[in-house]
């Protein structure tokens, strides 16, 4: 089966060829809840949902916007894992404080340094969050996707955001202001667990970031991003495995800590030695070769 998000882009898009069968499982695995979630609460029969999710229209970005779109906020809050296991009436009272809001790509909801107001839940698109230095060079942190939530830091320690966060493609996005985020915390044990956990989690990623810094050089750490994104962002038919989320050459570089020189000198390295073909706009990488 093949899950696909709107958009693709590093340069114009990437193909991944790869014989690993785990690779982008946890990708599928997300997305496929997702919509399980979504057509039960569409009154889709649990026979059918197997039979829905092969359709071949559902793979169109377009269709799964459409089909987001016809969602109540409740539907919205309840097919995001942090509010998942929440009863009709404690999901009512959620959705009476929320609001949500689209932005185009390109746009930062908040900039590091800036006071934290409100929590954020990723409805659909993508968004980074990423620090800046003191001479004006980025480095992105992570990549937010639909079911992702950000912005609980601030609102958590009452200090300044410690990272700035803007929509790589056009954006939808829940948001919760801060005093009732901090109510919910305290009603809602569940709910702090599911904070915590994403935290840690950020967390690891940064310490693994640390050491791939540390230990790792220019090309290693620019195949790991390569790879990184197809594991959890990428589709998968067969062998090829798609990534859905739009990236350029700067955001790559920021995201792997290398000048966007090196980059290109790594793409590259490893077109001539046949581990990546580029085909027009199409990336395409042969991961048994890594």
């Amino acid at each position: 089966m093949v899950y696909r998000r709107s958009g693709v882009r590093i340069g114009s898009g990437l193909f991944l060829f790869c014989g690993n069968d785990r690779l982008t499982g946890i990708a599928k695995r997300k997305q496929q809840e997702r919509k399980m979630g979504l057509f039960r609460r569409m009154s889709c029969t649990d026979d059918d949902l197997e039979s829905i999710l092969n359709m071949e229209f559902l793979r169109d970005a377009a269709v799964q916007q459409l089909l987001t779109g016809r969602l109540s906020m409740i539907d919205l809050l309840q097919g995001t894992s942090l509010f998942s296991s929440l009863h009709s009436s404690q999901l009512q009272s959620i959705a009476d404080k929320c609001s949500t809001r689209t932005f185009k790509a390109g746009t930062i909801l908040f900039r590091e340094n800036e006071i934290g107001t409100t929590f954020y839940l990723v409805v659909s698109g993508a968004i980074k969050i990423y620090t800046t230095n003191k001479h004006g060079e980025d480095k992105i942190m992570t990549i937010l996707t639909n079911g992702d939530s950000f912005g609980e830091l601030a609102l958590l320690d009452g200090k300044p955001r410690s990272a700035t966060a803007q929509a790589i493609e056009d954006t939808k996005v829940i948001s919760l202001a801060a005093k009732p985020f901090q109510q919910l915390l305290k009603e809602h044990f569940d709910i702090n667990l599911s904070v915590l956990k994403q935290l840690s989690a950020r967390l690891r990623e940064t310490n693994q970031q640390v050491q791939d810094l540390t230990y790792m050089d220019a090309r290693q750490r620019v195949v790991k991003t390569l790879t990184k994104l197809a594991n959890d962002y990428g589709s998968r038919t067969g062998t090829v495995v798609r990534i859905q989320i739009k990236l350029n050459y700067n955001e790559l570089s920021q995201w792997a800590g290398v000048p966007k020189t090196l980059v290109f000198e790594v793409l590259h390295e490893l077109q001539s030695k046949r581990i990546l073909t580029v085909s027009g706009d199409t990336f395409l990488l042969d991961l048994k070769q890594l």
